[in-house]
């Protein structure tokens, strides 16, 4: 029993020309993509040179810009290192900033690191 109708033929060559994927397709005829597929066959439409893909997107920023690191001669004081970037994570973590965004921002510090200074900005 065939499902195909000639408005359904026209929608699913009408689609096809648009460059919709058979998967978009079956969706919007409640089909399944071989069902699509095998009737573009028949049909004799044209194959495409390559397969439909998925449009990229960007990656997605970071809520808070990460911020600039200081180097060794601008920490100043006779600081040390870590205890600037410690610094910096605590005003981060008090800025609201997400324990993950701010872990992938430091990694020198590690993560148990990054959650020990946040416990310890809570206690405070």
């Amino acid at each position: 029993m065939s499902n195909w109708t000639e408005e359904r033929v026209a929608l699913l060559t009408k689609l096809w020309n648009e460059g919709q994927s058979g998967g978009q397709i079956s969706k919007r005829l409640g089909i399944t993509r071989n069902a699509v597929i095998g009737k573009v066959t028949r049909l004799g439409l044209p194959q495409r040179a390559q397969p439909s893909r998925p449009v990229r997107r960007p990656p997605t920023r970071l809520a808070h810009p990460k911020p600039r690191r200081l180097r060794d001669d601008e920490a100043g004081g006779g600081e040390h290192r870590n205890d600037q970037l410690d610094r910096e994570i605590l005003a981060l973590i008090e800025e609201g900033c997400e324990l993950p965004d701010i872990i992938a921002a430091y990694p020198e510090r590690g993560a148990l690191q990054v959650q020990k200074l946040a416990r310890e900005l809570q206690r405070a």
